[in-house]
């Protein structure tokens, strides 16, 4: 430090004057002009960056290919998603097809006093599921705990889970609505299939 003099600590960078009447000036004015253009690359970054975050860039590449020889058909699972078809929940006792169909499953005629006017798969529907008073239109909670202290209620298992599924559910021959063919060359046909219910 020259002549002994005590600077403030503002001043004193690495034991040397740092302000403009210090020793070396010049670096004053270099360190002025450096920081300066860092401060306006940096600003100018930023905005680049803030527009194009506000311009929303969205950027899809679809591209298709088909092959020239023609595209070749996987082994196709058909998973219906509706376990059971409405118009076999809806037919009534009386009706001819209830007898054709074989919707006259073990259960039906016993739970009979406690369905009121639902027919047997809906009361069936509203006792099976939990939420069955959602599905079945006129099955409230205690309709529904009736129908189940019924089937409960026997020695004999009344109410078979899978001759429900089976007869309630959709039947292989009515999914296939035009044709069914296997390699192009081998027609199928719905008894090629099995029901799987889980």
């Amino acid at each position: 430090m020259p002549d002994g003099k005590r600077l403030p600590p503002a001043r004193l960078f690495m034991g040397y004057d740092t302000s403009s009447k210090g020793a070396i000036p010049f670096l004053d004015g270099l360190f002025l002009i450096f920081l300066s253009a860092a401060t306006c690359v940096f600003m100018y970054l930023v905005s680049i960056s803030v527009n194009k975050f506000f311009s929303l860039p969205i950027k899809t590449v679809i591209s298709q290919e088909t092959p020239t020889d023609g595209l070749k058909c996987p082994a196709v699972t058909i998973c219906n998603l509706n376990k059971f078809m409405k118009s076999k929940i809806d037919v009534a006792d009386e009706d001819e097809n209830f007898e054709k169909m074989e919707l006259n499953i073990s259960g039906c005629s016993e739970i009979g006093e406690v369905r009121g006017n639902l027919t047997c798969g809906q009361a069936l529907l509203c006792a099976h599921v939990s939420y069955g008073t959602a599905l079945v239109k006129g099955c409230n909670e205690t309709m529904q705990q009736n129908i189940i202290d019924v089937l409960n209620r026997s020695s004999v298992r009344l109410f078979n889970e899978e001759a429900f599924f089976t007869k309630y559910g959709h039947d292989m021959a009515r999914m296939f609505v035009v044709y069914c063919s296997y390699m192009e060359s081998i027609t199928c046909s719905d008894k090629d299939f099995f029901n799987f219910t889980f």
